[in-house]
């Protein structure tokens, strides 16, 4: 049978107690557990240090304490309140493990008929996890018993193997850095109430649970310390006497304190917990160890000390458990709002691909207006913020490009005066015209200008290649922002880039016609001291020139146009998929965030009940649904078909995003010219 062992469980039991500890398992049975930490007690220590005992000693489940057998996998106890007694077992397979085995080992499934089958069924479960004497002798799966019966408490309680101090034959380097891996891991839990047992038979400053439980708490809020094994100390010996020290949180002292425990020899035979409790309670209350408080030692004051903690633990962490939940629930909807709808047909990649072109438009028209609301552009002081705001990197760029051109745009002067003269002089000679005695070739000046402004070539490639690489960057944003990780490299390579790359193409040629056209389109001059006012003036109006035709007419002007609804309606099917198409991985991906999704709803719900109010109310609730809807877990299919997720009040709606409005057409009139150009431009130009 399975309740002539259990008697010592009515310590968690109380009326009082229980709806809190209802709450938590609740939370547990719906699998909140794999997203947010929940209380939970972990029994942790070396080996043979009297883990197993303690843990029989809290549940009331014989474990076996053989002392040539010892826990190779954690084992996690789920105790919950129930009309009717069993004893499920079942296997929860780590994520190191490869999907074939993860399939197998979710199959491991068996109903215990008595506590005494457990060995033989422990056994079993190592020999599907693959433990054996030869090879791996650890693993990191879970063995999971959920103990079911009116009598149990709402509670878990975890064993975890035995840490090691170093490897041996049976077991190896390998096996050492797990098991303390995974005792870290259950450490670190933030929920976790850590029960750091020491064997009274070894010194406890060279036992590894307690620099471990250091680590992972520092300030010893929810470490008990359990003393295991007193009665192997020798009366009034120094030994004991630093035990008791160590008892009375004197050498390592922890927030929570000490606690000691008498196991019972497993070579001693059969025995129940009556006739283990009272062999404690004879030895505890002689000798020094009658001077420990009766709170801080035997079996019956360690459950009611962890009722405590547990019932403290589980009130004082229930916000922050609703606030958990919420949070990863936000993230949850965030992540599923970027993945999107199924994309298995035409019809619905194109969609996909509207609606992201529709974010594209909006982001890039505010950032080439300047307007920089948006959360997207972050902190302007940050590098990536920066990076976002194009409009403020290409006017910043031009600043430099125009600072650059005037220090460094003049090829070297002559010496002196004369010497420039000089050179005047002697290419008059070589351009003699049909013009009057006096007067000059105008094509002078042009020769000269050519020759003074050699250097342009170089700086204004330079500029206009800095600023495409700032516009590269800044669409990379764009797209990781407006993209779900599945599609973003593929959007970017097959969408972006190619454009990109022909902008660059497009822009170095009208820099190379800008280029040609200043030197050849001079007028000519009265004479020749005004050649270096004219450098001036030419400077000036090709620094325009290169903002306006290439940077804001060749560049920004054609940027909304990368990623365009109109492109998309006229793509193939081909183009479609290869663009927006979904990986098997991402169906996976997103049906695990619609499972979380749903796991966490049903979590939120059960906060509700359990805090009394019958709705939570917060300034952004990702969980509430706008229609008052309950959200429905079944709706979550087994198969990789994908319906759309429940919307939901406070998580921000998808808002439908109209097109940016198409650029202004400008006329450019000069006054003795007449008309010098129209087009379309966003940003007005300066005239000089």
């Amino acid at each position: 049978m399975l309740t002539k062992l259990t008697p010592g469980l009515d310590g968690f039991c109380s009326q009082d107690e229980l709806h809190l500890l209802d709450a938590v398992d609740s939370l547990r049975s719906h699998g909140v557990s794999r997203y947010v930490s929940l209380p939970q007690i972990i029994v942790c220590g070396d080996q043979s240090s009297g883990k197993s005992s303690v843990l029989e000693a809290i549940s009331g489940i014989p474990f076996p304490v053989r002392s040539n057998v010892c826990t190779r996998f954690p084992v996690e106890f789920v105790l919950r309140r129930t009309a009717h007694e069993a004893v499920n077992v079942s296997i929860v397979p780590h994520s190191s493990r490869i999907n074939l085995e993860k399939a197998t080992l979710a199959k491991f499934e068996e109903k215990l008929a008595a506590f005494d089958d457990l060995p033989t069924l422990i056994t079993r479960a190592s020999n599907a996890m693959g433990i054996t004497d030869i090879g791996k002798a650890f693993f990191n799966d879970i063995l999971r018993i959920e103990v079911n019966g009116p009598d149990r408490p709402h509670l878990t309680i975890v064993d975890l193997p035995g840490l090691i101090h170093s490897e041996t034959k049976s077991q190896s380097a390998a096996d050492v850095d797990m098991i303390k891996d995974v005792v870290q891991g259950y450490m670190e839990e933030p929920q976790s109430i850590i029960l750091a047992v020491v064997s009274a038979k070894k010194d406890y400053a060279n036992q590894v649970v307690l620099k471990l439980a250091r680590s992972a708490d520092r300030k010893g809020n929810h470490t008990l310390g359990i003393i295991t094994k007193p009665d192997t100390l020798l009366p009034a010996s120094q030994s004991e006497a630093s035990f008791l020290s160590l008892a009375s949180n004197n050498d390592i002292e922890f927030r929570l304190g000490w606690h000691v425990l008498k196991n019972t020899d497993s070579e001693a035979g059969v025995w129940t917990l009556e006739e283990r409790n009272a062999l404690e309670t004879e030895f505890l209350s002689r000798g020094g160890w009658s001077a420990i408080e009766p709170s801080s030692r035997g079996i019956e004051a360690l459950r009611t000390r962890l009722s405590n903690l547990l019932i403290y633990q589980i009130a004082s962490e229930l916000p922050n458990l609703i606030s958990d939940i919420m949070n990863r629930a936000a993230l949850c909807q965030s992540q599923l709002g970027k993945v999107g709808e199924a994309r298995e047909t035409t019809y619905q990649q194109r969609v996909y691909l509207i609606k992201i072109s529709q974010g594209f438009q909006s982001i890039v028209g505010a950032a080439i207006d300047g307007t920089f609301n948006d959360v997207f552009f972050g902190d302007a002081m940050s590098p990536s913020g920066y990076q976002k705001r194009i409009r403020a990197v290409i006017q910043n760029l031009s600043v430099d490009f125009a600072a650059k051109l005037a220090k460094d745009g003049k090829s070297a002067p002559y010496a002196d005066e004369e010497q420039f003269l000089n050179k005047i002089i002697k290419l008059m000679k070589r351009s003699r015209g049909r013009e009057l005695p006096g007067m000059f070739n105008p094509m002078i000046v042009a020769d000269l200008f050519r020759e003074q402004s050699s250097p342009w070539e170089d700086i204004t490639r330079a500029h206009v290649k800095a600023v495409w690489l700032a516009t590269r960057d800044f669409l990379r944003h764009v797209v990781h922002e407006i993209a779900d990780d599945t599609t973003v490299a593929t959007i970017w390579e097959k969408i972006v880039t190619p454009k990109l790359d022909h902008l660059l193409v497009m822009l170095m040629e009208r820099t190379t016609i800008l280029l040609k056209q200043h030197p050849s389109q001079v007028a000519a001059s009265d004479a020749l001291e005004y050649l270096e006012a004219y450098y001036m003036v030419a400077m000036k109006r090709f620094i325009d020139d290169v903002s306006v035709e290439v940077i804001e007419t060749g560049l920004v002007s054609a940027l909304r146009s990368i990623i365009e609804p109109v492109g998309i309606s006229t793509m193939s099917a081909e183009e479609l998929d290869e663009a927006a198409g979904e990986t098997d991985e991402a169906r996976r991906t997103r049906k695990e965030l619609q499972v979380q999704f749903s796991v966490l709803k049903s979590g939120a719900e059960v906060c509700k009940q359990f805090t009394g109010l019958g709705k939570l109310e917060f300034d952004d609730d990702p969980l509430s649904d706008t229609e008052g809807n309950e959200f429905n877990p079944e709706d979550i299919p087994a198969d990789d078909a994908s319906p759309p997720i429940a919307e939901s009040d406070d998580f921000p709606e998808e808002e439908t995003v109209m097109a940016p409005p198409e650029p202004e057409p400008y006329e450019y009139t000069d006054q003795d010219e007449g008309v010098r150009e129209v087009g379309l431009c966003r940003t007005p130009r300066e005239i000089p």
